[in-house]
């Protein structure tokens, strides 16, 4: 390198120098050896602190047909871009280019080599349009790398939740509570149980009108945070059979209602009273009728009412092996739904 050798070229030197060169001889240069070379000048270059020059090479590789497809070029421009702060809009506008799945590919690669701050930046700037634009396109893995990243960068939990509830408040769709949610149970542990439901409740109060599959799914994910919970899991199944009118989720709520009523106690309880306290008439107001003081068959009447020829159907199309015993239910179904009427 001291002798001139690899960088003795002078079309290399045009494009180190930044002098006027036609795309065509550039490519032409670049297809004469192997892309590693080229990679291994950029690196020698970033290592240097020559971040122009190494710019300038790393460019007409990322403008060469195939050498582009390399995705170090990409990752070395980031690592460029990074190192001077008044390229901002040049970071920017290569973002928009990169594909996430790439971006994901380029950010592991940045992290293991060390540069944890710069990968943690690389991922927030590919998650952040994310969540904005309600894009669910490699969020799960977005959020998991970012997770990762996050706590590396800073151990503090406290600090980590506190990011999480950063970026769930510039999400535009509700969808992704689920990928943070994960990250926070398996980082937070016990703790990060209870913040998972209130962010449910929190996602409870949107207008989720338009959207009750994911309406019922916030059910299932606090019936399944609070499972020795059983008021909360028969308000949830309640709420999941109105929104889903099935008979499967009848059978869940049959099923719950036919269980020993057992007292609410705070002391075995995964979340603090604080948390259920408020958490209860949140859900409540997914409810068609408030079931309280309503014994199981007044409850029974008016789920069947609401599920209607339903039930009819399903129990006929149910396997002959308890033929008598839903022949039976069958009629008690009927003469339930008569009584409602």
């Amino acid at each position: 390198i001291r002798d001139g050798g690899p960088w003795e070229d002078p079309v290399l030197q045009a494009i180190l120098k930044a002098k006027p060169v036609s795309q065509e001889l550039v490519n032409k240069y670049l297809s004469s050896e192997n892309p590693l070379f080229f990679e291994l000048r950029a690196r020698y270059l970033i290592a240097c602190e020559r971040i122009p020059e190494a710019m300038a090479l790393i460019k007409s590789c990322i403008n060469h047909p195939d050498i582009s497809k390399d995705l170090y070029f990409h990752q070395a421009l980031f690592t460029c871009l990074y190192m001077s702060p008044l390229e901002d809009q040049l970071f920017q506008e290569h973002l928009l280019r990169t594909d996430c799945k790439s971006g994901i590919e380029i950010i592991c690669n940045t992290e293991k080599e060390g540069k944890t701050t710069l990968a943690l930046q690389l991922c927030e700037s590919f998650l952040v349009p994310q969540l904005q634009n309600g894009d669910m396109y490699c969020i799960w893995d977005l959020i998991f790398i970012w997770s990762k990243l996050q706590l590396k960068s800073n151990p503090s939990k406290q600090v980590f939740v506190d990011q999480c509830y950063q970026l769930l408040r510039i999400a535009t769709n509700v969808r992704v509570i689920f990928p943070f949610m994960k990250v926070i149970k398996d980082e937070v542990g016990e703790d990060g149980l209870q913040i998972c439901v209130e962010i449910c409740g929190c996602a409870l109060q949107l207008d989720l009108r338009e959207d009750p599959s994911m309406k019922s799914l916030i059910y299932k994910a606090i019936a399944h945070f609070l499972p020795n919970d059983l008021e909360i899991l028969r308000i949830c199944a309640l709420s999941i059979f109105f929104l889903e009118r099935t008979l499967e989720s009848y059978y869940t709520v049959e099923h719950l209602y036919k269980c020993a009523d057992e007292e609410y106690n705070e002391c075995t309880s995964s979340v603090q009273n604080r948390v259920r306290f408020e958490l209860l008439p949140i859900l409540k107001k997914g409810l068609f009728f408030d079931p309280e003081f309503w014994n199981f068959l007044m409850i029974k009447q008016n789920c069947l009412a609401l599920l209607g020829d339903k039930a009819f159907v399903g129990l006929s199309e149910s396997t002959l092996e308890n033929s008598t015993a839903n022949v039976e239910k069958l009629t008690e179904y009927r003469a339930l739904s008569e009584e409602q009427v």
